[in-house]
């Protein structure tokens, strides 16, 4: 009887998590940091808040989730970036823009190519492209995001 109850309880014991993290763990304890989560699960430690200036954001290289549009939240579209170009895929729906970072600055350049293909796309699209063309800066956020502003506009992004 006692092997039996044994064999229950010891592979319950081995699941139980560690009250603590191992020493030099990289684990971050969200009630004591506004960490951000990667699409990958892995965690990111917030920005400083401490007078340390935050890393100047010199691409929008990869790929992007927009958080909001002029301080409201939204959700649901992703932008794809280059080197020198953001943009809506499928890219035949016109929608992309040049861009150019210098410093704390930003200029996107060039109107919306003509369409090749016809496609329905999200209403937000246009005054997203309106609020990029009239950004004028660009800065990390505390959440670990970009935000782009100028003009009375602004886009946040997240990294995906």
């Amino acid at each position: 009887m006692r092997s039996l109850i044994a064999a229950l309880v010891l592979p319950l014991a081995a699941c139980a998590a560690p009250d603590e993290p191992p020493p030099n763990s990289n684990r971050i304890d969200p009630a004591n940091s506004a960490a951000h989560a990667g699409a990958s699960g892995e965690t990111f430690p917030a920005p400083s808040s401490g007078g340390e200036p935050m890393a100047a954001v010199e691409t929008l290289e990869g790929h992007w989730r927009l958080g909001g549009l002029d301080g409201g939240d939204l959700t649901g579209i992703a932008l794809t970036g280059t080197g020198s170009t953001l943009y809506w895929e499928p890219t035949c729906a016109g929608f992309s823009l040049d861009y150019r970072i210098e410093g704390n600055t930003i200029a996107f350049t060039g109107e919306r190519p003509g369409i090749v293909c016809r496609i329905g796309y999200p209403r937000e699209l246009e005054a997203i492209f309106a609020a990029l063309r009239a950004a004028k800066t660009i800065e990390r956020t505390a959440s670990n995001g970009i935000r782009l502003a100028g003009g009375g506009h602004s886009v946040t992004l997240y990294s995906q």
